[in-house]
């Protein structure tokens, strides 16, 4: 792709301008000038007679945004600041008149006060609009033009939210210091006008005549983010005549993905980044938009605008959209596993057979849900009772990085289907797959604003979100500190909360179970490299089989191949950060230390690849055992009989599930009925029907989804009571 060019306008020694003439008018401030090229017909449709396109270049476009204020000669005084600070963006396009070509500035968006105390006296053709000042611009030296160098001006709109548009240099050429304006940014002296008002063009084009010193224009790649305040109609570059900059794409294996943010149907980036960076290799996939309160309250708004009409639409349409959704990703199904695994390093194939197809069937399974949904209705005393679901609102979800876009799905899915509207928050480590579904949703005729995608941290968005009184429902999967922190976030405008969180799952191995098959279970617990809620990472095993057992599960264990997750033969993965591998590593050397010992694993290997780990010799009570490690570490201890099984299958403060292995179908019934679990698998592991519930118990979670529990969660339920008299009679 091209490189953006770019003008950065500094101020002189004493404090003025050089796009401004000698005194009396002396400004200090910042421009910021960005040149793109656009359809020529959309310029164009601008030019008013008589003048036309200019032969060269036509399609050449300068976006301006500058942030005045007046000050004295000497530079170190602000004057004036009512009617002199203001604010303006405008757009400069190259034109052509009696055989000259010129550059013209068509639009113009100018603070109100200052129009209105400098009148078209200047020669400013002003389209007043809602621009207002808001603060004097912060005075003192502007930065140096550089790698890293970010260059800005704001914007305010009546209400005084603000917008700031702002480059992010990356790669600038060689240049020392600042450089003056190109002819292309000579706006200040060129002012548009309207046919029969004003002076005649040959005047105006000579009053431009001007002398600009200094050298040639930085170029480089750059970001450019133009982000807005609620409720602000905000100027986004490539919106303005139709141009458009393409350093909001990034490609990962060929696959374009847009890190800006989805709201309201359109992408909005944020004036900060956040890099997203393949557990892999380490190599950076991109810079993301990193949104603030800013994005989360432009989200929600659009969410809350579009939510009635949405809950209005019938629900076979609402089902026929969803299937869309699934059909767009089903269409998609090879890209958005490579970008999964890229972005979050689990295994390709498992991306391919198995996780995106459940995506697709995560929106088919809750459209056709929907269409089924409904209680009989039931006779009190003669009075009719009708049970409703309404939709709720808008709806926010935040989902993990271990199975970004299933679990994002399993949540959105319902939410759509009972008639929310949604605002996606994707974990910081794993947000690419959640860009491309908006991009599949809009495809499939999802209305806009419906579904929105922000990016970000937690604490810069997820709270802003949580906390919002606007918002209806909330849906979190991932720890148990975050989750307090939202429930305590939400408490004040009691908002209901689904919360999906850790585990510390067993799995009970008697003497009468197949080993085979137990020790099939068990090595399938370092699935996802054990970045798994539900993993039975605590193997508790009849004390006459352990010995059999253990040595069965180290000869499959180490049959594991570890490596690169686009390699079709490769069985685990890497973890997904080096803060989550610190952590994997710190729990296992703390057990170690404290008597434990590893009979398989125990160390890092290169990378973020933590060897698969058994540990052995670990007390019920200590911190292995207890508490969610999220990686490729296992427990063994061993039982002597049902009542130490249960005991110690139940002594942790989770209750998320539980796997029992055994021959004998009246123990597996005992077992399972004593377990304080959500889900408990018999002889098999990570069987999931989307009808059953789901969800955990004590610490792993409140409430349950799937099923009509999911429309349940989604909706407010409604009963109506219907007398069987006192109707007019219409007959």
């Amino acid at each position: 792709m091209p490189p953006v060019r770019g003008y950065l306008h500094p101020k002189t020694a004493t404090g003025a301008s050089s796009l401004i003439p000698s005194p009396p008018w002396r400004y200090s401030g910042d421009l910021l000038t960005v040149e793109y090229r656009t359809d020529p017909a959309r310029v164009r449709e601008l030019l008013p007679e008589p003048l036309q396109l200019a032969d060269d270049d036509p399609g050449a476009v300068a976006l301006i945004w500058a942030d005045w204020q007046s000050c004295s000669a000497s530079g170190d005084e602000l004057l004036d600041p009512v009617r002199a600070q203001y604010k303006e963006a405008f757009a400069v396009v190259r034109c052509r008149y009696r055989g000259q070509t010129y550059s013209r500035c068509v639009y113009i968006w100018v603070d109100k006060d200052f129009a209105i105390a400098r009148g078209l006296h200047q020669g400013y053709p002003k389209k007043l609009g809602s621009i207002h000042q808001t603060r004097p611009h912060p005075y003192g030296p502007a930065p140096r033009i550089e790698a890293g160098a970010r260059f800005g001006a704001t914007l305010a709109a009546a209400d005084r939210r603000l917008a700031q548009a702002v480059v992010t240099l990356r790669e600038p050429s060689d240049t020392d210091g600042f450089v003056n304006a190109h002819p292309m940014a000579h706006h200040r002296w060129l002012p548009s006008i309207e046919k029969g008002k004003g002076l005649a063009l040959d005047e105006l084009v000579e009053s431009g005549a001007a002398s600009f010193e200094g050298g040639q224009p930085w170029v480089g790649d750059a970001d450019l983010a133009v982000v807005r305040g609620d409720g602000f109609a905000y100027l986004q570059a490539g919106q303005l005549l139709g141009g458009r900059l393409e350093q909001f794409q990034l490609g990962v294996a060929g696959v374009p993905v847009d890190t800006r943010h989805f709201i309201g149907g359109e992408r909005v980036a944020s004036t900060e980044t956040f890099t997203d960076v393949s557990p892999i290799d380490g190599s950076t996939l991109g810079e993301i938009s990193r949104g603030t309160a800013m994005e989360a309250a432009a989200a929600v708004a659009a969410a809350k605008a579009a939510f009635p009409a949405w809950a209005a639409t019938p629900r076979a349409e609402r089902a026929r959209i969803l299937h869309a959704v699934a059909d767009g990703v089903e269409k998609r199904l090879e890209e958005l596993a490579i970008v999964e695994t890229c972005d979050n390093g689990a295994l390709l194939r498992s991306h391919r057979r198995g996780v995106m197809p459940r995506v697709a069937h995560n929106f088919r399974f809750f459209a056709d849900r929907l269409l089924t949904l409904g209680h009989e209705d039931f006779d009190t005393r003669g009075h009719t009772n009708h049970v409703s679901w309404d939709p709720a609102g808008p709806c926010v979800l935040i989902t993990p990085w271990n199975a970004p876009l299933m679990l994002a799905t399993w949540k959105i899915a319902p939410a759509l289907a009972a008639g929310n509207t949604v605002i996606l928050k994707p974990a910081e480590w794993t947000p690419l797959t959640a860009s491309l579904l908006a991009d599949i949703a809009t495809e499939a005729g999802l209305p806009a604003g419906v579904l929105n995608v922000v990016q970000g941290y937690g604490s810069e968005i997820g709270d802003a979100l949580t906390s919002h009184p606007d918002v209806r429902r909330i849906s979190f999967t991932g720890s148990v500190p975050t989750a307090r922190h939202i429930a305590a976030s939400a408490a004040p405008n009691l908002t209901p909360l689904s919360l999906e969180l850790g585990g510390k799952s067993p799995l009970l191995v008697f003497a009468d179970a197949d080993l085979d098959l137990a020790v099939d279970l068990a090595v399938e617990q370092y699935d996802n490299a054990g970045q798994v809620c539900l993993a039975a990472t605590r193997i508790l095993v009849e004390e006459t089989a352990a010995e059999e057992f253990t040595r069965r599960f180290v000869e499959k264990a180490s049959r594991l191949k570890q490596g690169d997750p686009r390699d079709e033969a490769t069985d685990i993965g890497p973890n997904i950060h080096p803060r989550q591998l610190e952590k994997i590593d710190g729990f296992v050397q703390r057990a170690l230390a404290a008597g434990a010992r590893a009979v398989i694993g125990g160390h890092r290997k290169d990378g973020l690849y933590y060897a698969p780990t058994l540990l052995t010799d670990v007390a019920q009570d200590s911190e292995i055992v207890q508490e969610e490690v999220f990686g490729p570490v296992l427990t063994l201890q061993t039982f002597t009989d049902e009542e130490e099984a249960v005991r110690l299958a139940n002594g942790t403060r989770f209750g998320l599930a539980a796997t029992v292995a055994t021959g004998d179908p009246d123990r597996a019934a005992r077992i399972s009925a004593r377990l304080v679990a959500g889900t408990v698998w018999v002889n098999c592991f990570f069987v999931r029907d989307l009808r059953a519930p789901f969800g955990g118990s004590r610490h792993s979670g409140v409430g349950r989804e799937g099923g009509t529990w999911s429309f349940d969660f989604y909706c407010d339920l409604k009963n109506t009571v219907t007398a069987p008299k006192g109707w007019n009679d219409h007959g």
